[in-house]
């Protein structure tokens, strides 16, 4: 807080006053010379007269108290003020702080990378910003977008706001299925492999594009692939993909278009949709098969780039009736028997091999006969009814499995929504009622109460307005409400005559035999 003779009277302070004396000013050109003694701002001016006053100072201290301002610096000062001249430079300081007050995350330091760092043209950069916080936005109730046909891929008309944590969840998808490597999200230590995967897809596009300019001889200069396309190519595209996933808007894929894919008949739309909406269910509700979202995006965005390019044709058959299918049963295989996380990542990665290298289908990427009948074992055995993850998964196999019966029986599907299951045999009930006669002792009580054959699948909606009512409904009353479901598996428990132990084991024989014809258990991957 000096008052040092700093009062000059005029405003106008040459930036040649800084410079060191005639070998730096004698290599400047006249252009430059004339810049540097144009009168400064108001703002430059200030700045100016801080840097001479700070210079002053420091130039009093020893190296041993500059050292020790500078370690004040370090560990106290958490914030700096200037005047900026420009609103760009205000907006520079703003980006810095992390979105716009937010907390700052691992994307929105990535986002610094591409937008920044690996984007050449500074007009790109602020464009390529704008873009990403136009999809970062909080999605709004209807999305509609139609994609149309570019050189390379499907490029969207309209732009989509998805979601910061969607972009996030994306960057971490595809990251993971191009370096073929478990990314954490923990720590924001992600930020280094996502910058690996945006070097490697600069690397790989640059040489592609060195290629094609050599060979068509062209004079003009080579546009560099840089991080503006690698947002527009690569992130944008498998963001609002995953957005559509997660929030069930199938309807809004072009491989499913009728207008796109004209030659898919309606039943194999819906049974593509049935397969996406169990997928989901399964990925979402159960953390031991989260892996499978790397691959469930990944035939997702070839899906679309098939019937972007060509309309759909042979690969896009193969992603939907031979991948998809082997990516549902693998779904399956990760929620019922609970591999490590190196099984899981292994199976997906090999799947993701084998759609680089589509004539490698049926070498080695089935499971085999022992091991869906490991499945089955572990399908029949799995307390459902103990966990809610295990209710989760429940609901997402009868819900699949009542799809596909209602496709093989030509009945319309439900709208999709939110399921879960009713406990038919009451894990509570008064004592001397019917439940206690039909179920007499304890322990076969204990042992069928939670399997997925005394699990009924119900509308959400429904259940969560009649679920005390009819926690310890007699079974009278529950194949009254049960007659009001959409799902065909709950509707044909109301013909059984009763609820007992015998009903119990019939019901879930038939569940079990419903799976070989759902999953096509060690026969490959045929509907």
């Amino acid at each position: 807080d000096d008052d040092d003779d700093e009062e000059e009277d005029t405003t106008t302070v040459t930036a040649a006053a800084s410079l060191p004396p005639t070998n730096t000013w004698s290599k400047l050109t006249p252009k430059q010379k004339s810049h540097l003694l144009t009168p400064l701002s108001n703002a430059n001016t200030r700045i100016y007269h801080n840097f001479v006053h700070l210079t002053k100072r420091l130039s009093l201290l020893t190296t041993r108290e500059r050292l020790r301002l500078l370690d004040y610096i370090v560990e106290r000062v958490h914030l700096l003020v200037c005047i900026p001249e420009t609103s760009r430079i205000a907006r520079n300081i703003v980006m810095s702080q992390g979105r716009k007050g937010m907390d700052n995350e691992a994307v929105d330091d990535f986002k610094g990378l591409v937008c920044f760092r690996y984007t050449l043209d500074e007009d790109d950069m602020y464009q390529t910003f704008d873009q990403w916080d136009e999809l970062a936005a909080e999605p709004a109730a209807a999305i509609s977008s139609s994609i149309t046909n570019d050189s390379s891929s499907s490029s969207l008309s309209k732009p989509i706001a998805v979601g910061r944590d969607i972009i996030s969840s994306a960057c971490l998808l595809r990251a993971s299925a191009a370096l073929r490597t478990k990314i954490r999200s923990r720590g924001g230590d992600e930020v280094y492999e996502w910058e690996r995967w945006l070097r490697q897809e600069l690397w790989l596009q640059n040489q592609l594009l060195a290629k094609q300019h050599e060979k068509s001889k062209s004079t003009t200069p080579l546009q560099p692939w840089q991080g503006k396309d690698f947002f527009a190519k690569k992130i944008q595209p498998a963001s609002i993909v995953l957005h559509k996933f997660r929030t069930r808007q199938f309807d809004e894929f072009s491989f499913l278009s009728k207008d796109v894919n004209k030659k898919m008949t309606k039943k194999e739309r819906s049974s593509v949709i049935a397969r996406l909406d169990f997928l989901r269910d399964v990925i979402m509700g159960v953390t031991s098969a989260k892996e499978a979202e790397i691959v469930v995006l990944d035939i997702l965005l070839r899906a679309e780039e098939e019937a972007a390019s060509n309309g759909g044709g042979s690969s896009l058959d193969r992603y939907l009736e031979e991948f998809l299918p082997l990516v549902e049963s693998w779904t399956l295989w990760m929620a019922l028997t609970r591999p490590s996380p190196m099984q899981r990542h292994a199976r997906v990665f090999s799947l993701l091999d084998a759609m680089d290298d589509v004539d490698s289908v049926g070498a080695g990427i089935f499971a085999d006969e022992d091991e869906m009948e490991n499945l089955k074992a572990a399908m029949d055995e799995y307390e459902f009814g103990a966990s809610a993850g295990g209710k989760r998964l429940a609901a997402a196999i009868l819900k699949r499995m009542s799809t596909h019966l209602m496709l093989e029986e030509k009945k319309g599907i439900p709208d999709g929504g939110d399921v879960s299951v009713d406990f038919i045999l009451p894990s509570k009930f008064a004592k001397g009622s019917e439940w206690e006669k039909q179920w007499p002792e304890e322990e076969q009580r204990v042992e069928w109460m939670n399997r997925i054959g005394n699990l009924a699948l119900v509308s959400s909606r429904r259940r969560s307005g009649t679920a005390r009512k009819t926690a310890d409904s007699s079974w009278e009353q529950k194949c009254v409400d049960f007659k009001k479901e959409p799902w065909l598996l709950t509707r044909q428990l109301v013909e059984l005559d009763g609820w007992d132990a015998a009903a119990v084991q019939d019901q879930q024989k038939d569940i079990l035999s419903l799976t070989d014809l759902v999953w096509s258990f060690g026969e490959g991957s045929k509907q």
